[in-house]
């Protein structure tokens, strides 16, 4: 017992900061983006930045909180993901719907 505790005297110990805690817990996992630039990560659709479009991501997130996505290339962040709002793009603005009234 005192020859472990010799060497750990010896041992420096190195504080992390809250970020890179929370990093070495973030969970990974890699969709294919569609064509509509989006992937689904546990049945629910988030928005891609179309350069994305057909290419596999690696998506990283907190264990205790799936919802906030971030792109990861070569260990890097590169974007965050929010959640496509599905009633905000079912139709294009009324405004920009024009008619054609025949002779009027």
């Amino acid at each position: 017992m005192d020859k472990w505790m010799d060497k750990l005297k010896d041992t420096s110990i190195k504080r992390l900061s809250t970020e890179e805690l929370d990093l070495a817990f973030y969970m990974s996992i890699k969709r294919k983006v569609k064509n509509d630039a989006t992937v689904s990560v546990n049945s629910i659709l988030y928005e891609v930045p179309h350069t994305f479009i057909g290419k596999i991501i690696e998506l990283r997130y907190p264990a205790d909180n799936p919802d906030v996505l971030t792109i990861y290339d070569n260990d890097t962040p590169v974007c965050s993901l929010k959640k496509l709002n599905l009633h905000q793009n079912a139709s294009p603005p009324s405004w920009e719907i024009r008619f054609d009234r025949g002779g009027d």
